[in-house]
Formats: structure tokens, C-alpha cells, sequence
């Protein structure tokens, strides 16, 4: 499957775009044009619930269906599932954590 240079660069600059407003804490909500953008391109692009294994599988399965250029946008939670990170901005970028805060999160992931 070929695709045009141009298309991956713009692909690239919104996704670079998605990445700052994530890195600044922004929130992203279903107002943002995120998928109107890559859509724009040209680009095939299916919406997931990042959290849900069934639905992830599923988007993949299509993507292999459609056969040709996909985008998946999965939403997730930072560090969902853990109290001591989830929806915590520091928490996503690399932060050393004592033996109890491991134990926890071990146990509420489990």
C-alpha cells in the first residue's frame, strides 16, 4: 500500500499538534476537530475506546477489512485504573515510585 509523502507530513504535524496539547494538560474533548483533520487527509479513521480490549480488537479487525490507510484514535485515561495516577499529568512522564506506591498500583491493577 503506497500513500502520498504529503500526506504522511501533514498526518505528522497534526499529531505533533495532539501531542503538545496533551504535553500542556490540555483537555481534549469530543469538540476537538482532531479526527476532521486526519479525516481531511484522506485518511480512513475509526474512534475507540482505548480501555476496552473486545472494542480494540474489533477496530483492528475492521482496519483489516477496509484495507487501506487507517488511523485508530483510541481514547484513553492516563494511568487509569491506579488512584495514585490516573488523570495525574505527572504521572505520565517518568517519576520514581516508593515500594508502597508499586504495591498499591500492582494491587489495583491486578
Amino acid at each position: 500500500m503506497e500513500i502520498d509523502k504529503k500526506i504522511i507530513r501533514k498526518l505528522i504535524e497534526v499529531l505533533e499538534d495532539l501531542k503538545k496539547s496533551l504535553k500542556d494538560n490540555e483537555i481534549i474533548n469530543s469538540d476537538d476537530p482532531i479526527k476532521e483533520k486526519i479525516l481531511s487527509l484522506g485518511i480512513n479513521t475509526l474512534e475507540v475506546e482505548g480501555h476496552n480490549m473486545g472494542d480494540l480488537i474489533s477496530t483492528f479487525e475492521k482496519t483489516k477489512k477496509i484495507g487501506k490507510f487507517n488511523c485508530i484514535l483510541a481514547k484513553t485515561v492516563k494511568g487509569k485504573g491506579s488512584s495514585i495516577m490516573e488523570n495525574k499529568k505527572d504521572w505520565h512522564y517518568w517519576n520514581a515510585m516508593s515500594d508502597e506506591e508499586i504495591e498499591k498500583t500492582r494491587k489495583e491493577l491486578a
